[in-house]
């Protein structure tokens, strides 16, 4: 609750007093979780006489959290950086004459772990109901993003065409 945080607030303010800390107050962020998004005019937190912002989104350790619960945000993050990263790898391979086995090898040791960063985390969110309802399970995990990213380098390690079956690129 409101009050439970501000009163959390200030028992750190006590806590930090006491042991000589001090709190960056424009670097310190609160995150209300919602399904709908909220009158923030409704709720004012306060560390030491200072307000606190309050945020739709907030940066932890690498994973974006969203007020509504979504971590969609945070996958399109990690599937931007994958992006660029995969461009890279793309030049550098262009640019040696690497074999398929070893450009697969250089993917699942660069583009892998950016992509797949903390999907214990955001990995099951990204299995809807209506997603399992309606799709094959070979359909739907083409649907993921980490799987767009390995099938685009898979294309452009083979030299298939972008309109060729996944199926038969995984092949």
């Amino acid at each position: 609750s409101a009050q439970g945080l501000n009163c959390c607030l200030e028992n750190l303010h006590t806590y930090c007093s006491k042991w000589h800390l001090t709190v960056n107050c424009l670097k310190t962020k609160v995150i209300v979780f919602d399904k709908e998004r909220f009158d923030r005019k409704s709720f004012n937190f306060v560390y030491d006489s200072e307000s606190v912002e309050i945020s739709d989104s907030y940066n932890y350790l690498g994973i974006h959290f969203y007020y509504n619960g979504s971590f969609g945000l945070a996958i399109d993050i990690l599937k931007g950086k994958a992006e660029k990263a995969l461009f890279k790898l793309k030049n550098i391979i262009s640019n040696n004459n690497l074999s398929v086995r070893n450009c697969i090898k250089l993917f699942d040791t660069m583009i892998s772990p950016i992509i797949l960063y903390n999907s214990e985390i955001w990995g099951s969110f990204l299995l809807t109901p209506k997603l399992l309802k309606n799709d094959s399970h070979v359909q739907l995990f083409d649907k993921f993003p980490f799987e767009y990213t390995h099938l685009k380098m898979l294309r452009f390690i083979l030299v298939v065409h972008n309109k060729a079956p996944n199926i038969a690129t995984h092949g």
